[in-house]
């Protein structure tokens, strides 16, 4: 029983650290065409400090509870605390990658005329509300389309939003 256990393990922790090294071409793919897009005149906002702090938070959780296993292996029998250790370590392993490879594409990349969401390119003239909501925020454009930011990236864009306006106002 414990030998499939194991494998399931290894078999969710191989597909995850998959799913990040594909997730990390695609993102790099389209930040390369938007960068192509925009003849390489593109703003970054930096928002990935609070994404990064809740991914070093969720690893010192995981590590915390693989030392304890480890301190304390009686209350969990020690074939299953051995294998809760190896889960731990798959699951350490796998946020470093994350952290590392994922990093970059936390933050906000604009030009002159939009910026750029999972490989989308919003126009700020077709932007028609940015609504901040508990743990997120969303935008919504002239054609109904919904995206759904960070917090802090909504923040940042609604800063963005605010400056330009107050730049024609001040033009006019």
């Amino acid at each position: 029983m414990n030998i499939l256990l194991y494998v399931t393990a290894g078999a969710m922790l191989a597909f995850v650290g998959y799913s990040i090294i594909r997730g990390k071409k695609e993102q790099q793919e389209n930040l390369e065409r938007f960068y192509q897009l925009s003849k390489n005149k593109v703003e970054i906002i930096p928002c990935s400090s609070r994404w990064l702090s809740t991914q070093v938070g969720i690893l010192l959780l995981v590590i915390f509870l693989a030392v304890y296993v480890s301190q304390h292996p009686e209350q969990s029998g020690s074939a299953d605390a051995t294998g809760f250790l190896l889960v731990c370590v798959g699951l350490i392993a796998v946020l470093i990658m994350n952290m590392t490879l994922m990093k970059k594409y936390q933050d906000l990349y604009i030009n002159k005329d939009g910026f750029m969401d999972d490989g989308k390119v919003v126009r700020f003239t077709s932007i028609k509300s940015v609504e901040p909501k508990l743990t997120g925020c969303t935008v919504t454009t002239y054609s109904n389309q919904e995206l759904k930011l960070n917090s802090i990236q909504g923040k940042a864009l609604m800063n963005l939003l605010d400056e330009r306006e107050q730049a024609k106002t001040a033009k006019k």
